[in-house]
């Protein structure tokens, strides 16, 4: 009866992950593309319409986001037993996978946005779900931010309606409006997938269980965004501004974590950290306008940090909730099976050779040293590969090799059964790049590498892992911000409530003429008077001017 009781919604995501893998081999193998389309009505002589694409990529995605969701749930159904509210907070997750299916099988626009919007209000119910003040904070912060891309792509839908181009396979650059069309998407994609600087959220996001942080952080919010450019650029070419926007944002976005995780100890944070570097060098993918390069490396990526965190929630189990891991010496000494695990995963973050992330990593670096880039460009991600060495190196010193702590643990003696969904992500944490080059991707490229090349993708490495050994903590009150864009975002959050009444009161006086020349103009200059003398009110709005000059140069560093 617990087994049913518990385990329902894992069997039935079993199943459709054996349902879809079929599908999914028939497609890679025939290449062909299906499109199922529900007329709604028509309005103003467009027809409205709920329109599904079933091709290798959203074949290909899906078993990717479900076979994670059925470790995810297997996880779940131990770590959050205990909980009083356990199946109202499964099929809230439930609501979560089924939002981000909606979003992979869409056809077009209109079908997009309800599994984008399904996706940040279930992110939202699931990060409050403890209920704490921190977890309120973080909740809203993710809200606000995933509010910016949700105002954007609504924007961006009225020129589609204007030219009747609500599907993807229908899409064609019509008028010379459609480029301010791609950059509001692409600036929505972009605060979706958390790059620079809408990356505050994502560390933020950590307020939720460890399940919803290994679903969030491997295949479905962060790359939600990811997987919409890629849907756009199937048939619109990106201009060379936006490639250079991508490549600037995602270089910052992989320098931004991985300098982020040097400075912290928190366990789960260093995890998500991590992910906001990996983010960034699938946007980097996309600026070298190799989408399904960025695909790739997000399979990859998706198996080996849903891993992560699955073993981060196994050793909050055992130390009691404790995430600091100046506490958790050695703890993995206790579980020998957990550590292969973890190793497994720490060197597919790595890039170690032969394992599933060094055949997209490997691709990228091919990639960009055979294209004309400047070199800032390589420098960034050449270091940034560099420091996730450095960091991956210390987190597995610390939990499996330094001395033994004298916290009281929990020791978890379960039956095999409760490890089979590890031993399942932590195969395809080692053999899924190979998989999938073989199955989908197939990158047989001509490029070579120099000898040059090649020695400075060893000396990545080499360097990465002698730094990680010897390296211990970076005290940095700038690192610890993320480059002062946590209280920057703090600080809007607190002045959007005002914002929001400022912006309240000219609607009402838009409707009210008498009203809106009595009191609105007043306030609008009154809002004006205070943007121009804000640098002498608060000392925030100088470090908004800091960040603004140094993107301004950064920017023409890198163009």
């Amino acid at each position: 009866m617990m087994f049913k009781s518990f385990n329902r919604l894992t069997m039935l995501l079993g199943m459709i992950v054996f349902i879809i893998l079929v599908f999914f081999l028939y497609f890679s193998y025939s290449l062909n593309i299906y499109i199922l389309e529900l007329q709604l009505g028509t309005l103003w002589s467009i027809n409205l319409s709920l329109s599904m694409i079933f091709d290798w990529i959203s074949l290909s995605f899906s078993f990717v986001v479900l076979m994670i969701s059925f470790t995810v749930f297997w996880f779940a159904s131990l770590y959050m037993k205990e909980d009083l509210y356990f199946h109202r907070f499964i099929w809230l997750l439930f609501s979560f996978v089924l939002s981000m299916l909606i979003l992979i099988f869409a056809g077009s626009f209109f079908s997009i946005l309800i599994g984008w919007d399904g996706l940040g209000v279930t992110s939202f119910l699931l990060i409050i779900y403890y209920q704490s003040y921190e977890s309120l904070k973080s909740g809203y912060l993710t809200l606000l931010i995933n509010r910016i891309g949700d105002i954007l792509i609504i924007i961006s839908l009225t020129y589609l309606i204007y030219n009747s181009m609500l599907n993807f396979y229908m899409f064609k650059p019509l008028s010379i409006y459609y480029m301010m069309f791609l950059s509001f998407i692409c600036l929505a994609a972009l605060t979706k997938s958390a790059q620079y600087p809408f990356s505050s959220w994502l560390p933020a996001a950590m307020a939720a269980p460890t399940p919803v942080s290994a679903l969030v952080h491997s295949s479905t919010l962060v790359t939600a965004g990811i997987y919409l450019v890629i849907r756009v650029s199937e048939n619109i070419e990106m201009s060379s501004w936006m490639l250079s926007m991508f490549l600037f944002l995602g270089s910052m976005t992989t320098l931004l974590g991985s300098l982020s995780a040097l400075n912290e100890y928190d366990l789960k944070k260093i995890i998500a950290l991590s992910t906001l570097s990996q983010l960034g060098i699938m946007v980097f993918c996309l600026g070298l306008n190799n989408i399904y390069l960025s695909l790739f490396h997000l399979y990859t990526h998706a198996m080996f940090k849903a891993l992560l965190f699955m073993v981060a929630g196994w050793i909050l189990m055992m130390s009691y909730g404790i995430q600091d891991m100046r506490s958790l010496g050695n703890i993995l000494y206790f579980q020998p099976l957990m550590k292969s695990v973890f190793f497994s995963s720490i060197l597919a973050l790595m890039g170690i050779p032969f394992l599933s992330a060094y055949f997209s990593k490997h691709l990228v670096f091919e990639l960009m040293f055979n294209t004309t880039l400047n070199f800032f460009s390589y420098l960034i991600l050449i270091l940034s590969s560099m420091i996730t060495c450095v960091y991956s190196l210390r987190m597995m010193k610390i939990l499996s090799f330094s001395n033994l702590s004298n916290l009281m643990l929990n020791i978890i003696n379960n039956n095999l059964t409760s490890k089979l969904p590890y031993f399942l992500l932590s195969l395809m944490s080692i053999f899924s790049g190979k998989i999938f080059n073989n199955l989908i991707m197939n990158f047989n490229n001509n490029y070579f590498l120099t000898s040059l090349n090649t020695l400075v993708l060893f000396l990545i490495l080499i360097i990465g892992v002698t730094f990680g050994i010897f390296f211990k903590y970076l005290n940095s009150y700038m690192l610890s911000t993320m480059f002062f864009l946590v209280p920057l975002s703090i600080f809007f959050k607190k002045n959007f409530f005002w914002i929001s009444k400022f912006q309240k009161s000219l609607d009402y006086g838009i409707l009210e003429p008498n009203n809106f020349l009595s009191g609105s103009f007043f306030k609008l200059g009154n809002f004006l008077s205070t943007m121009i003398f804000w640098p002498s009110l608060n000392f925030i709005w100088v470090r908004l001017m800091i960040m603004f000059m140094s993107f301004l140069v950064f920017w023409w560093l890198m163009y």
